[in-house]
């Protein structure tokens, strides 16, 4: 299953990857906190067994309405949105029939 956030063509951000100086395309997406999987080819995998050491370089770019919007966010509104969130979970653990319901595994 292919998880798509917007049309096509309206990707916000790049990966960069890099594994042992091999460089894959660029991967646009529209949000990089889904999976993200990139192919590395068995022989590859293989040779890193040997190697003393690997190197792996990811780089996520944004476009600059992102930059901007990043830019612009209110830490103090966050704050409140955070303790909000919170509230809300601690209303929904409280409320839920299983709450103190325990079952030691043997």
């Amino acid at each position: 299953m292919k998880a798509m956030l917007g049309e096509e063509g309206t990707e916000q951000f790049t990966l960069h990857i890099e594994f042992n100086g091999r460089t894959f395309p660029a991967k646009l997406l529209h949000d990089p906190f889904i999976r993200t999987r990139i192919g590395v080819s068995r022989w590859d995998l293989f040779k890193a067994l040997f190697a003393k050491q690997f190197e792996v370089r990811i780089r996520l770019e944004g476009t600059h309405a992102v930059q901007r919007a990043i830019m612009t966010l209110n830490p103090a509104q966050l704050a409140r949105d955070e303790e909000e969130f919170l509230d809300q979970m601690r209303i929904s653990r409280e409320s839920s029939p299983t709450v103190g319901y325990y079952v030691e595994a043997k």
